[in-house]
């Protein structure tokens, strides 16, 4: 594998098909980064990583507001792995 991964969509960490949705995971991924400063999912652990993207298992810090974690929940869960 090839890239960083905590970008990687649940369908990709799980090998099954997957579509163009995948972006848009990526895109709810890179603007919480950018509010927060970390990725979503990241640990030490690649197997916890990759548990964590699978289960979409990420909290918000108390500094990212309303909106900002609906556009993300957007992004993230409703277009992509169900």
């Amino acid at each position: 594998m090839c890239g960083t991964l905590d970008y990687l969509p649940p369908e990709m960490v799980e090998q099954v098909d997957y579509t163009f949705t995948v972006d848009n995971w990526t895109i709810g991924v890179l603007c919480y980064e950018l509010l927060t400063g970390k990725p979503p999912f990241e640990h030490d652990d690649k197997n916890v990583t990759y548990q964590r993207i699978v289960n979409t298992q990420f909290t918000y810090p108390n500094h990212v507001k309303e909106g900002a974690r609906d556009l993300i929940t957007v992004f993230s869960l409703s277009l992509t792995f169900s």
